[in-house]
């Protein structure tokens, strides 16, 4: 058995749920239930591989997740650094993009490193595709 953790952080204007490392769980829709809704869904979405469900969630789980957790922005982490699995760094962000799309979610994508104000305009360049 794994043990993952993640955190709920509550200010007076902001809720933002954070999922650290682990596979899609029924958990994410509880917790919406229960604590959301959520400004922003701070989820993992790399090093994910078939095999691996309890350790990385796969794109569209992420998206799943978010939406089980009523989550207005979702921010993915945990991708584009480390070359970890099977699949090209940019992998998660490029299926996450169309998917994101696909279920009309707004996909916050600073460059690695750049700061993101909930308070301000999601970042949304595509910084990962290239010629």
């Amino acid at each position: 058995m794994l043990l993952w953790a993640s955190w709920v952080i509550t200010t007076q204007s902001h809720n933002i749920f954070y999922s650290g490392d682990g596979g899609y769980f029924d958990g994410f829709k509880k917790i919406g239930e229960a604590l959301g809704p959520f400004n922003l869904a701070i989820l993992e979405s790399g090093a994910y591989d078939k095999n691996w469900p309890s350790v990385h969630m796969m794109p569209e789980q992420t998206i799943q997740a978010h939406k089980d957790l009523n989550a207005d922005v979702l921010l993915p982490v945990h991708n584009s650094t480390f070359d970890l699995a099977f699949h090209p760094w940019y992998d998660p962000l490029t299926k996450l993009s169309v998917l994101a799309h696909e279920h009309d979610i707004k996909l916050a994508t600073p460059v690695i490193g750049e700061q993101y104000r909930l308070d301000s305009k999601v970042p949304t360049q595509q910084w990962w595709e290239f010629d």
